[in-house]
């Protein structure tokens, strides 16, 4: 019997990512620091972080897409409104952006406030606000609802690049929220399953987003099942409010990085 990996696992993976990214930031010189062999090596090893974080992208993504099923089930269930519920999550995880948005960008640039880059969970917001608007378009004709939620995702996609915002965790958990799992994109003998996009899109995402795949594949509740949906909330909302502490954590490591590290070496 194949083992399968547990929903704990996958979101201790995604907070190892964060911090594999959160070290990579912190090693990485300032912009107008004298090069040295040091700073390319530390350069060097901050992009090797960087890149190895993105594998976590597609975990995340698969973890909001299973609470975004569960909302829809409980929905349909109780006689709530699903979008109602939907923006509940919204606004808990929009507040929660608020609060790491600082700590964030002190870890990228030193910064308690840079525009330059936003923390990820605002790539989240940003895939669920679209979701509300693709399902408000339900009852519009077919032509005007393609039009419109083909205009709602080049929309999100251009809100994530503006605002510096993680593209590929926009792309991916839109890929999740609006694909559905039974429908097969067709064009003359081109055929594109759901599981089929989301890997060429892990793919192309940085190539490491494939490890993040192939667990979200090899979980008990998979892309397809969605079975054990509690443990999997759960897992989301320890994944959730683990990462403010992580970010604290985060402040630590450059502190310590640039008082004692980057000092010695330069």
């Amino acid at each position: 019997m194949k083992r399968m990996i547990s929903r704990r696992t996958l979101a201790l993976t995604v907070l190892l990512c964060a911090v594999l990214s959160m070290v990579g930031a912190a090693l990485m010189p300032d912009a107008d620091a004298v090069v040295t062999s040091t700073t390319n090596v530390l350069v060097a090893s901050a992009w090797g972080l960087e890149i190895a974080s993105w594998a976590g992208t597609p975990i995340l993504a698969w973890f909001v897409s299973a609470r975004v099923w569960r909302i829809r089930q409980v929905s349909a269930q109780g006689g709530r409104s699903p979008s109602l519920l939907t923006g509940q999550y919204i606004g808990v995880l929009t507040l929660l952006a608020l609060a790491c948005e600082a700590p964030y960008d002190y870890i990228r640039s030193g910064q308690w406030w840079d525009a330059r880059s936003q923390n990820p969970l605002w790539a989240v917001v940003i895939a669920l606000v679209t979701l509300l608007v693709w399902d408000a378009v339900e009852a519009y004709g077919p032509n005007a609802k393609r039009a419109t939620r083909l205009a709602v995702v080049l929309t999100a996609l251009v809100w994530a690049v503006a605002f510096r915002v993680a593209v590929s965790v926009t792309l991916l958990t839109l890929l999740l929220l609006l694909w559905p799992v039974d429908y097969t994109m067709r064009w003359k003998k081109f055929a594109l399953g759901r599981q089929a996009a989301f890997v060429l899109a892990s793919f192309g995402a940085g190539g490491t987003p494939l490890i993040g795949t192939w667990l979200v594949g090899h979980t008990k509740s998979h892309m397809k099942s969605h079975t054990k949906m509690r443990a999997t909330r759960t897992s989301q909302w320890f994944l959730w409010w683990a990462y403010p502490l992580l970010l604290v954590v985060g402040i630590l490591i450059r502190m310590a990085v640039y008082t004692w590290v980057i000092p010695r070496f330069a």
